[in-house]
């Protein structure tokens, strides 16, 4: 046979050659075994021509043995036509070469370390070089890495005790300061807020009040650091302008102004131990959480508002909607930069044109147009609404939850949420046309799995009990009318209501007409009537007067039990239905799922999937809304109404009906009525 050249496939040119001693250098071979002492010949090396192939030339057959003139080839990139695969290569020990007929590398299987000589590997560029990679990453982590509920727990815990005591110190002071105005009108008497030492006395009390309220001005500063203001930042001129006027007064019977200051220092105070308080009740009710749920508001296509769902949660997500800032410090930011910058030419004018000081103009206007109550306006609620709703085992999570849950929505209610699994049973079954009940309780599992009804687990008990093998269901279909249809076995099953079965034309003898049963057909013959009995569940109640009784929801039943309809919710509950849409069964089945591509809004966190702590939670959002929309408007009357009134008296010469228990008393009245109101939104 001739011998045939090797067929050679994107092989680079042959750059230099080398002799079969050193080969048997480089490998070993036993034939070297006793030439192993003695010093290879200099190997010469020069270059073949540019074009050579490889012949047949260099093989020599000896005996047995055959031995080659191996070809090193100098590495050439492979044509842009034709895109070379390389695969992976997973060891150091292991040489690649390309497989004939394709552009692969192969790696064989990894040969003997002994007689293998690695070539040293090349020294990378110090630009190149990646060890400082994972620490950037570390650092990265570090930063990004999101707050728990057990550490953002301990944070707002941590000097919380400290803060209780110093509002309680804060409200004698405040009392006592009442109590001072009270005296200097007359209904009140007390020698010593009379005398040459009350001036003092009341410069003393402002400075105690103040590095007791030391978190309110902190909170000023940081408010300027971050380039927003705020009614804390306002303090900080306010109690200065207190302190300077004090200063000028001549005598105790003129009007001192410092415990109206301390009064407002109070409030500030008490809003933030509110706020505080508030996240450390819904923070600890996340953190006895072990697999929390949300509520999720996500868009539908088949009704008009959005829907309301329970999905897994996400805690970091909670986490960041928590600290969101809330719409009265947006608001009250604005107010408070607008005040800042207007008061003063105010108060420099009206000054000039009443011939009054300065800085009582300055001080009356900031005392009459800074509304007490105004940080109270969400702190209140959102605290009374995370207590409530930490026994029911839910949270809410800041505003977030508020504009979420105060528009329209469409509450679906699933089967869990009407009557859930453990509230169903058995109450007898019948048998037709022979078949054996291990046979017909199989066959309707299967059709029941296959449509993922709530009723398959009844009916798995069911089987377990008569000691029978599973089926399984193919080609299963929805029906409008309350049912469902599959093959088991070849044979055609239909699973339904009474009214199912009698609109598919199955004959119904008198005895087998059961209203709150599961039917059977095989082959359109009924075989099995299954009774079931249904238990009213006392958080499906609660809940399901509630989101009745609000005409923000539209009710969608979505239960995929072909059974629950109207008039079982009316007849368990006792409630009127009459709002509730029930659609077709194939479009209640759509609805019950949950499409996770659709974009969502977590609004609240659960600690079980209960219907009651649901509806309370949605509730308890909206009532957040509306309280802090009703308090948030209230406060911004008293503050630009405060500030007209003043103005006005200013501007007509009339600064003596702007006495400090004036002001107070107007400040006190609004705070009180705003408060009011906040209370009666939180009872409904």
């Amino acid at each position: 046979m001739n011998p045939h050249e090797p067929e050679q496939l994107n092989m680079p040119e042959v750059s230099e050659e080398y002799t079969l001693e050193d080969i048997l250098k480089e490998f070993g071979s036993e034939d070297t075994a006793d030439h192993g002492k003695q010093d290879p010949p200099p190997v010469k090396r020069h270059p073949s021509p540019a074009k050579e192939d490889p012949s047949p030339s260099k093989l020599s057959i000896s005996g047995d043995t055959i031995s080659f003139t191996p070809i090193r080839s100098a590495p050439k990139p492979p044509p842009t036509d034709a895109p070379v695969k390389i695969a992976t290569l997973k060891s150091r020990d292991t040489v690649p070469f390309p497989l004939p007929g394709s552009g692969l590398v192969f790696s064989p299987e990894p040969l003997p370390k002994e007689p293998i000589s690695p070539e040293p590997l090349e020294e990378m560029p110090p630009e190149a070089e990646k060890p400082q990679e994972p620490a950037k990453e570390k650092e990265k982590i570090k930063v990004l890495e999101p707050q728990t509920p057990q550490a953002l727990f301990e944070k707002y815990r941590r000097g919380s005790v400290a803060q209780i005591l110093r509002c309680a110190a804060l409200t004698v002071l405040a009392l006592l300061g009442l109590y001072a105005l009270l005296c200097f009108s007359g209904i009140a008497k007390l020698p010593f807020f009379s005398s040459k030492y009350w001036i003092f006395a009341s410069q003393v009390t402002l400075f105690l009040a103040m590095l007791l309220s030391y978190e309110v001005f902190v909170r000023g500063v940081m408010d300027v650091i971050s380039r927003r203001f705020s009614l804390y930042t306002l303090s900080i001129p306010l109690c200065l302008l207190a302190c300077v006027h004090a200063l000028r007064l001549g005598s105790p019977a003129e009007d001192n102004f410092c415990p109206v200051v301390i009064l407002l220092l109070a409030y500030l105070q008490y809003s933030l131990r509110l706020q505080r308080s508030a996240h450390i009740h819904s923070l600890h009710t996340v953190c006895g959480f072990r697999s929390p749920l949300g509520i999720f508001d996500a868009p539908q296509t088949s009704t008009k508002n959005d829907s309301l769902r329970c999905a897994t949660a996400n805690i970091g997500d909670y986490l960041q909607n928590l600290q969101m800032p809330d719409p009265p410090k947006r608001i009250f930011g604005i107010y408070a930069f607008v005040l800042l910058f207007l008061t003063p030419p105010a108060a420099y004018l009206l000054s000039v044109y009443s011939s009054r000081d300065f800085v009582l103009c300055w001080l009356l206007l900031l005392l009459c147009s800074i509304p007490w109550g105004a940080m109270l306006s969400y702190n209140k609620p959102f605290r009374a609404l995370s207590r409530r709703l930490s026994k029911l085992g839910s949270a809410l999570s800041g505003w977030c939850s508020a504009r979420t849950f105060g528009k329209k929505h469409t509450i679906i209610l699933r089967d869990e949420d009407l009557f859930p699994r453990s509230g169903i049973s058995s109450n007898g079954m019948k048998l037709y046309g022979g078949y054996d009940a291990s046979y017909v309780i199989a066959n309707t599992l299967a059709i029941l799995d296959a449509a993922e009804s709530p009723l398959a687990d009844l009916f798995e008990t069911l089987l377990r009990s008569h000691n029978a093998s599973r089926l399984y269901a193919t080609n299963y279909r929805f029906y409008d009318n309350n049912g469902i249809g599959g093959e088991v076995l070849g044979e055609d099953i239909l699973v339904g209501s009474l009214s199912f079965m009698q609109s598919m034309g199955v004959h119904m003898s008198a005895g087998a007409r059961v209203r709150q049963a599961v039917y059977i057909a095989i082959h359109g013959e009924l075989v099995g009537v299954f009774a079931i009995k249904y238990k009213a569940n006392l958080s499906s109640r609660n809940g399901l007067r509630d989101i009745i009784a609000n005409r923000n929801f539209t009710v969608v039943i979505a239960a995929r039990d072909f059974l629950i309809s109207p008039e079982l919710i009316a007849a368990k509950y006792e409630l009127p239905t009459d709002s509730l849409i029930f659609p077709a069964y194939y479009n209640r089945v759509r609805l019950s799922e949950i499409d996770p591509n659709r974009p969502t809004v977590q609004g609240a966190l659960l600690a079980e999937d209960t219907f009651g702590a649901f509806s309370s939670t949605v509730a308890a959002g909206r009532i957040l809304k509306t309280a802090t929309l009703l308090s948030t408007v209230l406060s911004l009357i008293a503050g630009i109404g405060g500030l007209l009134l003043c103005s006005l008296f200013l501007f007509r010469d009339a600064a003596l009906l702007l006495t400090p228990l004036y002001v107070a008393a107007f400040q006190l009245i609004w705070t009180l009525l705003s408060g009011l109101m906040t209370d009666i939104a939180l009872k409904f």
